[in-house]
């Protein structure tokens, strides 16, 4: 069979410009996406790389030194922990081992030892802890550690009523108390609550003592006056001054009884002696009087004292006591504090 002819292709059309605009938009649109493929190509290499050496500088560099420092800090924590532990069992036997010396005697430096030696626990192993919330403890921790700075008849005071910490603490700042206040601060809606121990009068002399262990008398009067008067400037510096200036303190004694027979007409207040039995102390209660009560030893004082009793409260007294805040804050029966009373007095308008 004779070959066939081959068949010629059609000669092509040339192109329009538009079809040749068309073709270069598809050619460069199909070369950015291939620049695309490469430059995203060469970040995840670079990342791959520097993923890849990032690890290998952290597990051969960075933590090894992560792991030197925390052992050394640990290490440092150990040795602190091991030198405040250290510390702590000197100081704990330190405190056992104070001594009187001074004008410091045994008899106060030991319950307050006794006292702060309640906040440190000696275990088995011979271990030392110490209990930072015992606040007595605490209290008489400061005491013993400054002791240079008090008596013996201070810390005594302390001793006798806890209550008393913040006025005692300031003992070796008791000349910057001498300047009284011209008025109370507490309400007069009824007696006042006001202390002979008070920073504001406490460490100013009475005679030849001072406010905080004498003067109860005036610091009663002081309360029952302003009350009756309505008057704050009736403070317990005006009384005691008034005492001392009429000759009312008594050297060894404390506050004469005159005082309280006398001192209410100065300020245009009846006052007279009354009996001491139940009966006639609540009468004058009822009727609004405020009663003194001359205190012998007992439940109250050890020496000789003074109280405000100027309420009934289901059958109860209430008082204010000048030199305690627990008894000023407990209802008494009116038995259990008459039996210690020598002498009462009462005042009104």
């Amino acid at each position: 069979m004779a070959n066939q002819p081959q068949q010629s292709r059609p000669p092509q059309r040339p192109l329009t410009q538009k079809e040749i605009r068309a073709r270069e938009k598809r050619r460069q649109k199909i070369r950015r996406r291939r620049l695309m493929i490469v430059i995203l190509a060469g970040v995840l290499f670079v990342l791959a790389v520097l993923g890849g050496g990032y690890a290998l500088v952290n597990r051969f560099i960075l933590e090894p030194k992560r792991e030197e420092e925390r052992l050394r800090q640990e290490s440092i924590s150990i040795s602190e922990s091991i030198q405040a532990e250290l510390e702590l069992e000197d100081h704990y036997n330190y405190l056992k081992s104070m001594m009187p010396y001074g004008n410091i005697t045994s008899e106060t430096l030991t319950p307050l030892k006794e006292m702060a030696l309640q906040a440190y626990t000696e275990a088995e192993n011979g271990k030392i802890t110490h209990a930072d919330n015992n606040q007595l403890a605490n209290q008489a921790e400061y005491f013993l550690m400054n002791l240079d700075e008090y008596d013996d008849d201070i810390l005594a005071f302390y001793l006798n009523n806890t209550e008393r910490f913040e006025f005692v603490k300031s003992y070796p700042y008791r000349v910057s108390h001498q300047t009284p206040p011209e008025q109370l601060s507490q309400s007069l809606d009824t007696v006042p609550e006001v202390y002979q121990w008070s920073l504001d009068w406490g460490y100013l002399p009475y005679g030849t003592s001072t406010m905080y262990y004498a003067g109860c008398a005036p610091t009663c009067l002081s309360m029952a006056f302003s009350y009756l008067n309505q008057d704050p400037t009736i403070t317990p510096y005006v009384i005691k001054k008034f005492s001392e200036d009429n000759g009312y303190y008594v050297d060894g004694v404390g506050t004469s009884h005159a005082l309280l027979d006398d001192v209410g007409a100065q300020y245009g207040i009846n006052g007279a002696r009354v009996e001491v039995n139940k009966e006639t102390i609540s009468q004058c209660i009822a009727e609004g009087n405020v009663v003194l009560l001359n205190m012998v030893p007992g439940t109250f004082t050890s020496v000789g004292h003074f109280i405000v009793a100027y309420a009934d409260q289901d059958g109860k007294l209430v008082i204010r006591d000048p030199n305690n805040i627990a008894r000023t804050n407990t209802l008494w029966d009116y038995d259990a504090v008459l039996a210690e009373c020598a002498y009462a007095w009462a005042y009104w308008k």
